[in-house]
C-alpha cells in the first residue's frame, strides 16, 4: 500500500512538472510560426516569367505579390534582427529572470503578429517581420534552461523536448490555417495562442536557480514548493541548487560570465554546443521545413504540395515525441548518432530517386519523409535539450546566447539562399549540403559528447572539470 501511494505521488509530481513545462514551452510556437510563415507566400510569388495572380486568395492586396527575392528577405529578416537580440538576451535574463524573459518574448510576439496581420502595406509587413526576430531571440535562448531547471532529471529528456513539440505545432498551425484562411487572417491567427499563454504563465514558477543567484532564498523555496509537495524534497533540492550555484560567480552578471568563459570547464561545453548548433543550422532543417511547399513542387509531387507539407508536419511531431521518449531510455548521445546514420541513408535514397527518372515520384516523397522522421526524432531534437543540460550555470546566459547566435546565423544563410538554390541547381545536389553537415555532427557527437541521461544539473556541471 505504501509503495502504491509513493508511486502515485511520484507520478503526480512528474505530471505537475510536465504541465509547467508545457505552459512555459508554449512560447516556442513562434519558432514554428516564423519558420513556416514564408510558405503562405508560395502562391503570391511572381517572377519575370510569371506575373499572373493565379491561386491568390486575397486579390484585394495586389501590392503584396512577392518576388522570390522578396520572399527570401521576408524569411531572413527576423534572423538578421534576432542576432543582436540574442546577444542582449543575457542582460534581459539578469534583469527579469528566465520566466520573466519568456513573458517579454510572448508580449513582443503578440505585437509583431498583430502588426503583420493588420497591415495592407508591404513596407509595414517587412517591418513587422523584422520585429518578430526579437521575441524569437529572447525565447529560444531562455526556454531550454528554464524547462531543464523546473523538472526532475528522470523526465528532463521528455520535458526539454516539449519546446521542440511546440515549434513543430507552430509550423502545422501556419500550414493548416493557410489552406482555409487568407494570408492576413492566417497571420492574425498566429497571435491567438500567445494571448492564452500570457495568462497561463502566471502559474509557472520562476527558475529556483536564478532566484538563488539573485539571493532570493524565500522565493526560491516557494518555487520549489510548487514543483515538489514534500518538505524533505524541497529542502534536498534547495541544497542541490545552492551547491550548483556555488560553482559559479557570486556576481552572476554578463560581464562576470564572460570572464568565467576563460575556464576550461566553462568554455569546452560552450564550444561543443556551438559546434552542434552550427551543424543543427545546416543539416537540412532550414531547407526542407520553411520551403517545403516549393521543394515538393520542384520534386514533381503528384499530390498537393500543401497537403504534403501538413503531412510532413504531423510526421515531425510524432517522430519528435517518440524521440523524446527514447532520449530518456537510451540517452541523448546514442539517439543523436543513431538518427544521424539513418538520416544520411535517407538522403542517399532521396538522391537516388531524384537521379533516375524511371523511379516513381512517390518514392521521392517517401525518402524525404524518411529523412524528416529520423532527423526530427534525433539530430534536430537533441541539441536544444543539451543546451539546457550541458552549458554550466556559471556561463548560462552568455553560453546559450552564443550557441543560439551561431546556429541562427548558419540557419539564416541557408534560409536566404534556398529560394535561389532551388531555381539554379537540381534538388539532388542541394542534398549534399545536409549530408556533409550530418556526417560532421556524427563524428563530433561520437568523439566528444558525454551522456547526460538521468544526471542532475550539479553532476553535469562537474562533467567537464
Amino acid at each position: 500500500m505504501c509503495v502504491c501511494v509513493c508511486a502515485v505521488l511520484v507520478i503526480c509530481i512528474f505530471l505537475l512538472q510536465v504541465a509547467f513545462a508545457i505552459v512555459a514551452a508554449g512560447c516556442m510556437l513562434i519558432g514554428g510560426n516564423f519558420m513556416a510563415w514564408p510558405n503562405i507566400f508560395a502562391d503570391l510569388i511572381v517572377t519575370s516569367n510569371n506575373i499572373t495572380t493565379a491561386n491568390v486568395s486575397t486579390p484585394s492586396y495586389p501590392r503584396l505579390l512577392m518576388t522570390d527575392y522578396e520572399v527570401g528577405w521576408l524569411a531572413t529578416l527576423p534572423i538578421i534582427t534576432c542576432i543582436p537580440c540574442m546577444l542582449l538576451s543575457g542582460f534581459i535574463v539578469q534583469l527579469v529572470g528566465l520566466k520573466g524573459s519568456v513573458v517579454v518574448g510572448v508580449v513582443l510576439a503578440i505585437a509583431s503578429w498583430l502588426l503583420m496581420g493588420l497591415t495592407s502595406s508591404k513596407t509595414a509587413l517587412f517591418i513587422g517581420r523584422a520585429i518578430s526576430g526579437a521575441p524569437f531571440a529572447i525565447i529560444v535562448t531562455t526556454i531550454q534552461p528554464l524547462v531543464s531547471e523546473l523538472v526532475s532529471p528522470n523526465i528532463r529528456g521528455v520535458a526539454a523536448s516539449i519546446p521542440r513539440f511546440m515549434s513543430i505545432l507552430g509550423s502545422l498551425e501556419v500550414n493548416v490555417a493557410d489552406i482555409f484562411l487568407p494570408w492576413d487572417y492566417t497571420t492574425l491567427f498566429c497571435a491567438l495562442p500567445f494571448v492564452a499563454q500570457l495568462i497561463l504563465l502566471i502559474f509557472v514558477p520562476e527558475s529556483p536557480y536564478w532566484l538563488v543567484k539573485k539571493g532570493q532564498r524565500d522565493a526560491a523555496v516557494s518555487a520549489l514548493k510548487s514543483l515538489y509537495p514534500s518538505a524533505d524534497d524541497v529542502e534536498d533540492h534547495f541544497q542541490e541548487v545552492k551547491k550548483c550555484v556555488s560553482l559559479s560567480s557570486e556576481k552572476p552578471g554578463v560581464r562576470e560570465q564572460i570572464h568565467q568563459m576563460s575556464q576550461s570547464s566553462n568554455y569546452k561545453p560552450v564550444i561543443l554546443m556551438a559546434t552542434l548548433f552550427a551543424i543543427y543550422g545546416s543539416n537540412g532543417y532550414s531547407i526542407f521545413v520553411p520551403y517545403s511547399t516549393l521543394i515538393f513542387g520542384q520534386a514533381g509531387m503528384t499530390l498537393d504540395p500543401r497537403l504534403c507539407t501538413i503531412l510532413l508536419g504531423v510526421i515531425r511531431l510524432v517522430s519528435a515525441i517518440l524521440g523524446a521518449l527514447v532520449s530518456d531510455l537510451c540517452g541523448r548521445r546514442l539517439l543523436y548518432v543513431g538518427s544521424s546514420i539513418l538520416s544520411i541513408l535517407s538522403l542517399v535514397l532521396t538522391f537516388v530517386t531524384l537521379t533516375f527518372s524511371f523511379i516513381p515520384k512517390i518514392f521521392v516523397m517517401i525518402s524525404l519523409m524518411s529523412f524528416i522522421i529520423f532527423s526530427s526524432g534525433g539530430i534536430n531534437l537533441v541539441p536544444p535539450i543539451l543546451m539546457g543540460e550541458v552549458i554550466p550555470s556559471a556561463v548560462q546566459s552568455v553560453g546559450c546566447s552564443l550557441c543560439s547566435v551561431v546556429g541562427i546565423i548558419i540557419y539564416g544563410c541557408f534560409l536566404f539562399i534556398t529560394p535561389w538554390l532551388t531555381s539554379v541547381i537540381s534538388l539532388r545536389f542541394i542534398l549534399l549540403i545536409p549530408t556533409a553537415a550530418i556526417l560532421l555532427g556524427t563524428f563530433v557527437a561520437w568523439r566528444w559528447l558525454p551522456e547526460t541521461k538521468s544526471r542532475s544539473l550539479l553532476q553535469l556541471q562537474k562533467m567537464f572539470k
